[in-house]
């Protein structure tokens, strides 16, 4: 059979419509192929639903026979929106008990949400352009973050963003924009213990302190892993460490190889552009300076060794 949620027009995809009658349900295309009658809510004398058994599913009122408890069809209607207006008012006018209508409103109320969950996902699935599962966060600091210490989440490389939610959500708990990341760092656990930029509030002993503990952390929740995958993040204003238990460093830098692309160019987007009348060449500490960053990057895989070579090449001849 045909996809019969084409047969239905937008008022399907909002919870109700301006009459009080709830929007059309979207009936799938596996839920008529099978020849059965569905009521949304098997409760009461009188339901609502539609109809398969025939070609064509429709809209259909029920009627439980009052000695064997069958299903009889009352009356069918087209798989419209006004085929479900018109048996809706029909189905009330069979004054079905209260809580059956109660319970059909639920129904239809939980078949848009997880509508709109459908949609959202597949949205977020064509923007993704990786996405590390289940990871557990050790630790850091991030000012909007809504992150709990020895929890799994899901890392999700979006076009533009870094996303963090929780495994098999698509809401963020912390949102990172690629234009607002100095570095991510895929390692060992060496990672943990040399990081700490925004630990306790800054450097110094704090930051120190705040990096041994999540070291301990991390040794606490590896005892059983021989893979010790570190992820670290460093934005703007947040520093954020992660534990991949799952892919090695050098087979996650694969996996990640586009996303970090993604970051490189939004970095290099986010640069303010310099007139040619005002280029007069790098000095010598802007030189070192461009060095250092490029040696970053490479260590920190962002950039490859072909890369490195070249960007070098040109900042030494003055391009």
């Amino acid at each position: 059979m045909g996809d019969h949620t084409a047969a239905l027009g937008s008022r399907g995809d909002t919870p109700e419509g301006d009459s009080g009658i709830p929007a059309a349900p979207r009936v799938r295309t596996r839920e008529g192929y099978y020849g059965a009658l569905t009521v949304l809510a098997d409760y009461g004398r009188y339901m609502i639903g539609w109809d398969g058994r025939s070609k064509e599913t429709r809209f259909v009122t029920v009627q439980r026979s009052r000695f064997f408890g069958m299903f009889k069809v009352v009356a069918h209607y087209p798989l419209t929106d006004e085929g479900w207006s018109r048996a809706w008012q029909d189905f009330m006018s069979l004054q079905p008990d209260q809580g059956t209508v109660e319970r059909t409103r639920v129904a239809l109320a939980a078949r848009a949400e997880s509508k709109v969950s459908v949609l959202a996902g597949r949205e977020l699935a064509a923007r993704t352009l990786a996405a590390v599962p289940e990871v557990i966060f050790l630790g850091g600091y991030s000012p909007d973050a809504l992150l709990v210490a020895r929890q799994s989440y899901d890392l999700r490389f979006l076009d533009d963003r870094l996303s963090v939610s929780q495994p098999g959500q698509a809401v963020p708990l912390a949102d990172l924009a690629y234009a607002g990341i100095r570095s991510i760092e895929i390692g060992g656990p060496g990672l943990v213990r040399s990081g700490g930029g925004f630990f306790g509030g800054g450097r110094g002993v704090a930051g120190a302190a705040e990096g041994m503990a999540i070291a301990a952390m991390l040794n606490a929740v590896t005892t059983r892993t021989r893979i010790k995958t570190i992820i670290q993040i460093q934005a703007t204003d947040s520093e954020l460490f992660f534990l991949n238990t799952r892919t090695t460093p050098q087979d996650l830098r694969i996996h990640l190889s586009r996303c970090l692309g993604a970051v490189r160019n939004a970095q290099a987007a986010a640069q303010p552009a310099v007139p040619d009348s005002q280029r007069t060449g790098p000095g010598p500490g802007t030189v070192v300076d461009e060095l250092e960053r490029l040696a970053r990057l490479h260590e920190t895989g962002m950039i490859t060794a072909e890369e490195f070579a070249r960007m070098k090449a040109r900042l030494m001849n003055g391009k």
